[in-house]
């Protein structure tokens, strides 16, 4: 009997490990697919994957067409053209040099760039600074961020120093500020759209929305077409 009984436990335990691996194995399964389905959304939502090339810009028009000016290949950062480097530093060094298609050495002047775009990610030059796009869309997001300057003066104040929040239209090239009202008039062309965020009551309501608004909007209409 003692030995009928110990069979029949491990009969038991066996069915029991059994049925624990499946449902184990089931709900890995269920986490990975699941995983998979909210990082492709999240990818789809925040656009990381940027259809842009990289490569710096010489105007609007160049992004638009998405044609860089110069890609990184061109680009000479010192005197040693094989040192590596990104895209960053180079646009952030003193003077900017670059081979042209006789592979002579010239020398750009930074003003003259719209900007540059590294890894997908564009970064607007404005006002003496490069400033990178957090949202990347036919609707766009910026943070235009310039530093404090102190000064001893109570009256001496630096008109660029802070950050302000902008929209970049990617049809027009427009810059706004970041709110409503020029959201409003960005997402007119989509008319249900349009209507839909008017709809909402408050100038609050539009606010809090406004990100989403931008989200939909560039699901609806492509970057790059």
């Amino acid at each position: 009997m003692k030995t009928l009984w110990h069979r029949y436990l491990i009969v038991v335990v066996k069915q029991q490990f059994t049925a624990m691996l499946s449902l184990i194995l089931s709900v890995s399964l269920l986490s990975v697919n699941a995983q998979t389905g909210t990082d492709a959304d999240y990818l789809k939502r925040t656009n990381n994957f940027s259809p842009i090339k990289d490569g710096v810009y010489y105007s609007f028009s160049d992004i638009k067409a998405n044609k860089p000016s110069l890609d990184k290949e061109q680009l000479v950062k010192s005197y040693d053209h094989n040192i590596e480097f990104t895209l960053s530093q180079w646009a952030n060094t003193e003077s900017l040099y670059y081979l042209d298609a006789q592979n002579i050495k010239r020398k750009i002047n930074r003003d003259s760039l719209w900007g540059y775009v590294e890894n997908g990610t564009p970064f607007i030059y404005l006002n003496g600074k490069f400033h990178k796009f957090s949202t990347i869309g036919s609707i766009s997001v910026f943070t235009e961020s310039y530093p404090t300057v102190q000064t001893m003066s109570p009256v001496m104040t630096d008109f660029h120093s802070g950050t302000f929040q902008r929209l970049f239209d990617f049809n027009t090239g427009q810059i706004a500020d970041y709110d409503a009202d020029n959201l409003a008039m960005m997402i007119a062309k989509d008319q249900n759209m349009f209507n839909e965020f008017n709809e909402l009551k408050t100038l609050k309501a539009k606010r809090k929305k406004m990100y989403r608004f931008i989200e939909k909007y560039n699901d609806n209409h492509r970057l790059i077409p």
